[in-house]
C-alpha cells in the first residue's frame, strides 16, 4: 500500500465493497505503527476492521479492499456456517473458551484451587471473579502456558529445519493481526494468542518464521522453501485463517 501525504485516511473512517450482490461494511483505524501495509480482521458483527498506515490513499484502500471482497465474505459465510461469529468473550462461568485447539467451559474457584484444564474445564482461582479479573488472570494463564507450548514447539520444528542447530531466541506479543514474525537479528516472535490453536497450527507458524532465518521475505523462493519443509502449509494457513476470529476473540 503506498502513501500519498496530501490524501490522509482519516476521510475513509467507513466504505462498503460489493461482491455477488452482497456487501460486507468496513471501519478503517489509522495505525501510526504500521509503515507499508494493511491489515483485515473479520469482526463479531460481520464488519471488517482495516488497520491502514498513516497518509494512505484513499483510493487505494478501496482498490485493495474490493479485491479482498470475495475472500472475505467467504470466510464470514464460512464462520456463520460453523455456528456464526463469536460475539465478545463475557469471561463468566461456564464459557467456552480456546486452549490447542479445544474448547473448554470456565470454571471460577477459590484462591488455593487448581488451574488449568482440569476435568474437561478451564479452571481459575479468583478471589474476587468480576469480568475483569478474570480475563487479567485468564491471559496471564494463556501467557504462562504460550511460553511453555511455543518453547517446546520450536525445539521440535527446529529438528525438521537442516541450516538450524539451535533455536533462535523466542519472543511473545499479543498481536491482532499477524500469528508471528521474525527479527533481521533471527529473533523469532510469536502471538500469544496463537496458544488457543491447535499445535499443528503453531507449528506452520513457527516454521513459517523458521524460513525467514533463510529468506527475510515472502518471495518464490521463500515459498519453495517452506514447501520442502511443511508440504500441507496452504491448507494449514487457511485452517488459521477461517478461526483467526474466535483465536483472536478477547
Amino acid at each position: 500500500m503506498s502513501r500519498a501525504k496530501d490524501k490522509p485516511c482519516a476521510e475513509l473512517a467507513r466504505c462498503e465493497v460489493a461482491h455477488g450482490g452482497e456487501r460486507i461494511a468496513c471501519r478503517i483505524h489509522v495505525n501510526p505503527r504500521r509503515r507499508s501495509r494493511a491489515a483485515l480482521q473479520l469482526q463479531a458483527d460481520g464488519r471488517v476492521r482495516v488497520e491502514v498506515p498513516p497518509h494512505s490513499d484513499p483510493g487505494q484502500i478501496r482498490h485493495w479492499l474490493q479485491a479482498r471482497a470475495a475472500w472475505l465474505l467467504r470466510q464470514r459465510a464460512t464462520l456463520v456456517a460453523q455456528g456464526g461469529l463469536p460475539p465478545p468473550l463475557a469471561y463468566a462461568e461456564g464459557e467456552a473458551h480456546l486452549y490447542l485447539g479445544e474448547a473448554y467451559p470456565l470454571r471460577l474457584v477459590a484462591p488455593g484451587g487448581a488451574e488449568g484444564i482440569r476435568d474437561a474445564a478451564l479452571q481459575l482461582a479468583l478471589r474476587r471473579p468480576s469480568a475483569a479479573a478474570v480475563q487479567r488472570r485468564l491471559w496471564q494463564w494463556y501467557r504462562d502456558g504460550a511460553a511453555r507450548v511455543f518453547a517446546e514447539r520450536l525445539q521440535v520444528c527446529v529438528g525438521e529445519v537442516p541450516w538450524l542447530a539451535t533455536p533462535p531466541p523466542l519472543r511473545l506479543r499479543r498481536m491482532r493481526r499477524r500469528w508471528g514474525s521474525c527479527s533481521a537479528q533471527g529473533v523469532v516472535t510469536l502471538n500469544t494468542h496463537l496458544v488457543k490453536a491447535a499445535r499443528p497450527l503453531i507449528d506452520y507458524v513457527i516454521l513459517h518464521e523458521l524460513c525467514h532465518l533463510r529468506e527475510l521475505n515472502h518471495s518464490p523462493r521463500f515459498y519453495r522453501l517452506l514447501t520442502s519443509l511443511l508440504p500441507d502449509w496452504r491448507q494449514r494457513r487457511e485452517q488459521l485463517r477461517v478461526q483467526a476470529p474466535r483465536i483472536g476473540n478477547e
